[in-house]
């Protein structure tokens, strides 16, 4: 597939909440996740070289070198790299952030980018000192935390802010959750509702309004990830279909051309000449 192909892709592919580690994670990478995704923790991405597309929420903006793009808890996120590059990636947990913590799950930037983030001194040296203090103990470990509360002070004193709602985040997570580990049967917003006690129509509106994608799209892409995983290892496509949760295979050819760009003997061949 070309990357204008992979693109489209992942644009299809389903979110994905993921669990992390309580302990404070730093990533040097040269691509970045290319699937929408949210956890509990604040993201942060500064770039040092290449051009990566960013997306949060209904944001989007290009990260260049030198920027910094950060990712409120439980905000849906993604990346599109443009051009190659290294990238630092932090993931901070909860008890990093405790004195922010209103701010950062009622909020979210306007804009999901601090342009010249390396470039202007203080935050260059709180970004050098925090990253020099990862995996340290005891007093250095609470300097590490230090230093970190001042960076995030100080981003979102500068930051322009807009309310969002945290109820909506934790539904998300519920509906999400549940979703991932029932894909394989029947499921229908009725179900939903009776099983998570969230209204369907609110449930509904979440897929649409945060997920930008519809409830009965959104677990099709869940069961197109999974045959993909089975196609991959050799399983024979009509069990595929059945196995990963769709009643026909007409059903299942056509959510497939949709959310992979090619039919399932394609995606086969792909796998096979790859």
């Amino acid at each position: 597939m070309t990357n204008g192909e992979q693109a489209q892709t992942y644009e299809h592919m389903p979110v994905q909440y993921e669990e992390k580690s309580n302990r404070l994670f730093c990533l040097h990478q040269t691509e970045l996740t290319p699937y929408h995704h949210f956890h509990s923790h604040v993201e942060l991405v500064c770039k040092h070289s290449g051009e990566t597309r960013v997306f949060a929420d209904k944001q989007s903006a290009t990260l260049r070198a030198g920027d910094l793009f950060w990712a409120f808890p439980n905000q849906i996120h993604y990346y599109q790299d443009i051009s190659p590059g290294e990238n630092t990636v932090l993931l901070i947990p909860e008890q990093y952030y405790q004195d922010y913590r209103h701010l950062l799950y009622h909020y979210a930037p306007k804009e999901p980018c601090i342009r010249n983030f390396l470039r202007t001194q203080r935050y260059a040296y709180l970004w050098e000192q925090i990253l020099s203090g990862i995996n340290t103990e005891g007093v250095a470990a609470s300097i590490t935390k230090g230093y970190l509360c001042a960076l995030m002070g100080e981003l979102l004193h500068h930051a322009e802010l807009q309310p969002v709602n945290a109820g909506d985040s934790d539904s998300i997570r519920l509906v999400i959750n549940y979703c991932s580990q029932n894909y394989t049967k029947k499921l229908t917003l009725t179900m939903l509702e009776k099983e998570l006690h969230i209204s369907k129509y609110h449930i509904s509106h979440l897929f649409s309004d945060k997920l930008h994608i519809g409830f009965n799209d959104y677990i099709n892409s869940l069961r197109i990830a999974d045959a993909c995983t089975r196609l991959q290892a050799d399983t024979p496509i009509t069990q595929t279909a059945f196995l990963s949760g769709f009643s026909a295979i007409r059903s299942f050819n056509r959510a497939f051309l949709r959310c992979m760009g090619m039919s399932p003997r394609e995606y086969c061949r792909f796998i096979y000449n790859k």
